[in-house]
């Protein structure tokens, strides 16, 4: 058992560190700060309750008859706790308003923004991110999604530190998920294999597991094959949606007789039971382990585990050996954290577009007003705001996110989100701008010169910058454009706009896109 430093632990199990936060964790709180953090449910708390409440998000709504734009209306958030019933009255009485139908799900992309930045139950938002990936689900792939999506994220979030086995039957209950890989409509005489499919090779076995068209007869409960996808689907038909609630429902007519064989189990017919073995078997499935292991990982500690990883051996074990544990996933988390892997990986894992954006929201100390500005900002860095595409979720190592291209958005970001677009910020950045005055112990000192500035903004963003990193954001902050114009530190406006353009460009340095 290895302790990670007090820097890694509190950079790379949260969004981020945030300035003056007075739950950050010390040398002598490490070890509580790591007990709450495995223990804390992805709860809101009054504090992140009340922000939510105060978010006014831009609604553009439709006639219900013709589908023509209604006049706009900024709405505070009413679908983030609405039951599966009200979410799905809300989809059937949209009509021809398909703004109406991708409200709710709209509301959760706005909400994550906040829940990421603001709870001090960082790990739990860490993971509802994962599982959010794992179990990815395009928030705008049809009207029945976007809909539903409060009830599909509440179940993320109800599981995010709980038990494996439990989170993988609620979302196959979901209507978000069998919409969106097609459940809904498979039927024992016309079954769709997609979800059957992607139970395995996504969720639980991991596509390394298949075997090919066949099991081969040496290796039976090993992997799955296309005849267990198959089979998978047949013992899948009748689970679905009921179309006047929205609930799940098994209906028995649809289903498809007889019994079945599925990862080297005989399944004896038996109705809506086939199912949850169809859950139980790979749940309880050492290559399930070892995905789950793998992918967390990948996630916390490094792209490329190596073969031998002790870490994803003890997170296996872990997995294994509290199956029925309510409290599952924490126990592997806990595995991973106190590894020497996890201990030995500093500067090894770069920040997802989502990733960056919070954290300078967290680290600047900046309002946040998720618009749809900011969906579109993710959106230029590949990064879609639960709109990631096909379900294999969007990639958790650094590859896709460090070409030319996606560091430029980036900085691009930085630079909108420090006051370019005045949808995001109310006008000025008294935050960062407070902040900064604020970074040194003794109270406000007041700002004279580029090197004083530069000072601030390396103790508050990047405490671990090298000399060169200093270097070029000095050279930066003297041009005449940010602070070398005489007169900059006594016109509170310009100095303000100046520091956002030092923040955003402080935002771009390696040290700040690696998390911790």
């Amino acid at each position: 058992m290895t302790m990670p430093s007090v820097a890694l632990a509190y950079n790379r199990l949260t969004f981020g560190a945030k300035h003056g936060d007075p739950a950050a964790p010390t040398p002598l709180t490490l070890n509580a700060w790591l007990s709450a953090q495995l223990t804390e449910a992805a709860t809101d708390t009054p504090a992140v309750t009340e922000s939510l409440v105060n978010v006014r998000l831009k609604f553009v709504g439709q006639d219900p008859t013709t589908g023509d734009p209604l006049p706009p209306q900024m709405l505070p958030l009413t679908w983030l706790n609405a039951d599966e019933a009200a979410l799905w009255a809300n989809f059937r009485t949209a009509g021809k308003d398909y703004a109406q139908t991708q409200r709710p799900g709209a509301e959760i992309q706005a909400a994550s923004y906040i829940r990421a930045a603001q709870s001090p139950n960082q790990l739990a938002e860490q993971m509802v991110e994962f599982w959010h990936s794992h179990f990815n689900v395009q928030v705008n792939s049809s009207e029945q999604a976007g809909s539903t999506y409060p009830a599909f994220d509440a179940v993320l979030r109800a599981n995010a530190l709980g038990n494996f086995r439990s989170m993988l039957g609620a979302v196959a209950k979901s209507a978000a998920m069998m919409f969106y890989l097609n459940q809904v409509q498979s039927t024992g005489k016309a079954p769709n294999e997609n979800y059957a499919r992607e139970v395995m090779e996504l969720h639980t076995l991991g596509i390394q597991r298949y075997l090919g068209l066949t099991t081969p007869p040496n290796e039976v409960g090993t992997g799955y094959s296309d005849t267990d996808v198959k089979q998978g689907a047949l013992i899948l038909s009748g689970w679905t949606i009921d179309y006047e609630t929205g609930a799940f429902v098994f209906r028995a007519g649809e289903h498809a007789s007889g019994a079945k064989v599925y990862l080297g189990h005989t399944i004896p017919a038996s109705g809506q039971a086939e199912g949850e073995l169809l859950f139980d078997i790979p749940a309880n499935h050492p290559g399930t382990a070892n995905t789950i292991a793998t992918k967390l990982y990948k996630r916390f500690v490094g792209d490329t585990p190596p073969a031998n990883s002790a870490a994803v051996a003890a997170m296996s074990q872990a997995f294994l050996a509290n199956l029925q544990a309510p409290n599952q996933i924490a126990l592997v988390l806990q595995a991973l954290i106190l590894s020497p892997e996890f201990a030995a990986s500093s500067g090894a894992k770069f920040k997802t577009p989502f990733e960056f954006v919070v954290s300078l929201l967290r680290v600047a100390g900046l309002p946040i007003n998720p618009t749809a500005t900011l969906n579109f900002l993710l959106s230029q860095m590949g990064d879609p705001r639960f709109a990631w595409v096909p379900p294999n979720g969007r990639p958790d190592v650094s590859g896709p996110w460090m070409s030319n291209g996606s560091l430029l958005e980036r900085w691009r970001a930085a630079e909108t989100i420090m006051g370019v677009a005045a949808e995001i910020l109310p006008g000025d950045l008294t935050g960062i701008f407070d902040v900064l005055q604020r970074v040194r112990p003794g109270g406000p000192i007041e700002l004279t010169n580029a090197a004083q500035a530069v000072d601030r903004v390396v103790d508050v963003m990047i405490p671990n910058a090298g000399q060169t990193t200093r270097a070029a954001l000095l050279a930066f902050a003297s041009t005449p454009e940010i602070l070398g114009t005489p007169g900059t530190f006594t016109n509170a406006t310009r100095l303000r706009v100046a520091l956002g353009r030092l923040v955003a460009t402080a935002a771009a340095t390696s040290e700040f896109q690696f998390r911790g």
